[in-house]
């Protein structure tokens, strides 16, 4: 039987992180891949703890920086012109590697995000939530099937990442990213550099008509014991006509339907986010339904 005050932390190396979360369940940002890359982008060791039973078992682990589980959206404010580095983290559900059937612990790290899957195992700080992450509901999203109909209709077609280059993938995505939001392209380089070293884990997709890019989407994915994870990071739209509004939805649809095939492919449950909710006002309210994270320790 175990006891609570018997689980030991150590820390441990990025191979070990590797092997555990081949048999659990993790969001894309904290995939080893993920955690390996953004490590590197700062010029840092890894430092990962783990957590070990009374036999010496490994029954969780998670990457820290600066006392908290990283990544999370504090970072942001912490690292600052650092922070640019890892490219776009989004908005991250912390779902780290934790095996099952262990008892409840504390993590002795500040978790602001930690993923509602893990609120039986691990401990919380009372029923606080900074954040509820929106997750993906099943729904028919009849208004955004009809404009992909339309925009087949005109001509338009879509493309996934598995037949773009990824090259070609980066350059029309950080164009239509830094169009829509007003960057330079220079400032979103390390996006660039993050899309390219990561691009086995890029589910994104690309709307074209008359060979010209409309919109691009960018996904990161990643595949764990039970759940395929799809988390939608951010998009760029060029506003060419009265229906530009439209391609997000026709992206999004695209997204979705794609992720769905593949995770009932692959025998697994999905699990797709589009980053935190705002409300009903919010446009994630017509796509996912929230669900709060919570504040471990």
């Amino acid at each position: 039987m175990y006891k609570r005050n018997r689980i030991k932390s150590s820390e441990i190396s990025l191979n070990q992180y590797f092997d555990f979360c081949k048999n659990t369940d993790v969001s894309p940002n904290y995939h080893p891949s993920f955690v390996e890359f953004y490590f590197s982008q700062l010029k840092k060791k890894p430092k990962i703890i783990g957590r070990f039973d009374t036999h010496g078992r490994l029954i969780a682990a998670y990457p820290v920086l600066l006392g908290q589980i990283f990544p999370n959206t504090l970072h942001k404010t912490i690292l600052r012109e650092k922070h640019m580095k890892l490219g776009d983290i989004g908005q991250p559900e912390a779902l780290f590697p934790v095996a099952q059937l262990i008892p409840k612990f504390s993590l002795h790290r500040f978790s602001p995000i930690t993923s509602p899957i893990l609120s039986e195992v691990i401990k919380s700080f009372g029923s606080y939530s900074l954040k509820s992450i929106a997750i993906g509901k099943k729904a028919k999203h009849r208004s955004a099937k009809k404009a992909q109909n339309n925009f087949f209709r005109d001509g338009g077609k879509i493309h996934s990442t598995e037949e773009i280059d990824r090259n070609d993938f980066a350059d029309i995505y950080i164009r239509l990213h830094a169009q829509r939001w007003g960057y330079s392209i220079d400032h979103l380089r390390y996006v660039r550099e993050q899309i390219l070293k990561l691009y086995k884990y890029i589910d994104g997709v690309i709307l074209i008509k008359n060979n010209d890019p409309l919109g691009a989407l960018l996904c990161f994915q990643c595949e764990g014991e039970s759940i395929y994870y799809v988390d939608a990071i951010n998009m760029g739209v060029k506003s060419m006509d009265n229906k530009h509004s439209s391609y997000g939805s026709i992206m999004l649809l695209t997204s979705l339907r794609k992720a769905e095939e593949t995770a009932y492919s692959l025998g697994k449950t999905l699990r797709y986010s589009y980053g935190y909710y705002y409300g009903e006002q919010d446009y994630k309210n017509l796509w996912a339904n929230p669900e709060p994270t919570f504040i471990a320790f």
